[in-house]
């Protein structure tokens, strides 16, 4: 008799979950960053929220392009959370 073994190809789901931050009702005099993950044109699509919160809204923007593991490393995070008001995310394909 022949044993077959069969693989299940379903990742397992990250138990961790996490409550939506407050938002800010304004983003002016906010300090915003941009966090990438590196996927292809999220770089893109960043780009042109910052614009988009400059020319807009007239906000402060700071860019960031984190090269992180994925996801983001928790120190980048934390970074982040204490040096920002509001941080933006975006990754694409």
């Amino acid at each position: 008799m022949q044993e077959l073994v069969v693989l299940n190809p379903v990742a397992k789901i990250n138990p961790l979950r996490f409550d939506p931050a407050a938002r800010p009702r304004d983003l002016r005099n906010l300090k915003v960053a941009m966090l990438w993950n590196s996927k292809a044109g999220g770089d893109v699509a960043l780009r042109r929220i910052g614009e988009k919160i400059k020319t807009e809204i007239g906000a402060e923007v700071d860019i960031e392009f984190v090269q992180d593991d994925h996801p983001s490393a928790m120190s980048t995070l934390q970074r982040l959370a204490d040096s920002c008001d509001a941080v933006i995310g975006a990754s694409a394909d």
